[in-house]
């Protein structure tokens, strides 16, 4: 079956990397040799430094968008501590050629926000989204701009619940279900329970020394979430005590 995808795979080629390179140490890249992308939207779950994140900004990278976010035409740097696990990987793209794209990192979209008004500077047509994004608060940024910006195309979004509201984040859920119907793709790192709710998406739970599809409620974003709902006084009564 033809993919009419962006993106259909990414291989992992680590073992050319340097032996003290950070991504090929982690563990849980060992014996990986390809991760499928096929579905429209791909999420990438997981504890904190489980190395979701650096593989999605490998991709991203790949791909051709600039390390720290923005679009397929940005390029700038205002640091320098990445990591170059992009020089090892190779991503097998569907027919979809490159049109429309953006690579969201909750963590530089600051950065981003301002190389956006610098551009506004120059635009005749006043700004992008109508006022400057640093006049909303941080979350209001987010959800402002995944409104106007979100469409058809390639979209990888690292964190992006980061500064919504759990309203917020349904809204973003509904943005990207939208989105669908236009024929793009999501390949997303997130551990809200809100997102990896979405119907007809791939999970890689990046946990202990693996990386494996699973099922939602599988993962350990809803079964924390659920437990402490359910049985919050005992939980407080263990952490506090």
């Amino acid at each position: 079956m033809i993919s009419t995808n962006f993106i259909k795979s990414v291989k992992l080629f680590l073992d050319k990397a340097p032996k003290d390179s950070y991504f090929r140490n982690l563990k849980i890249f060992k014996d990986v040799k390809e991760i499928d992308l096929s579905s429209k939207i791909t999420i990438f779950t997981g504890e904190n430094g489980s190395g979701k994140t650096t593989l999605l900004e490998a991709i991203a990278t790949r791909y051709g968008f600039n390390r720290e976010g923005g679009t397929l035409n940005y390029n700038f740097v205002t640091r320098e501590s990445y990591k170059d696990m992009d020089k090892y990987i190779e991503l097998v793209k569907g027919i979809s050629m490159k049109s429309f794209g953006y690579f969201f990192k909750a963590e530089s979209f600051y950065n981003v926000q301002t190389a956006l008004s610098e551009y506004d500077k120059g635009n005749n047509n006043g700004p992008t989204f109508g006022r400057d994004l640093s006049e909303f608060s941080h979350g209001e940024s987010f959800i402002e701009f995944f409104s106007k910006y979100v469409d058809k195309g390639l979209y990888i979004l690292d964190e992006p619940e980061s500064a919504l509201s759990p309203n917020n984040q349904i809204k973003l859920l509904c943005i990207i279900q939208e989105a669908l119907k236009q024929d793009a793709q999501f390949i997303i790192a997130t551990n809200s329970p809100i997102l990896l709710s979405m119907p007809n998406t791939t999970i890689y739970n990046f946990s202990g020394e693996k990386i494996a599809k699973c099922n939602y409620e599988d993962t350990d974003a809803y079964k924390i979430t659920e437990n402490f709902i359910n049985h919050k006084d005992i939980f407080l009564d263990e952490l506090l005590k």
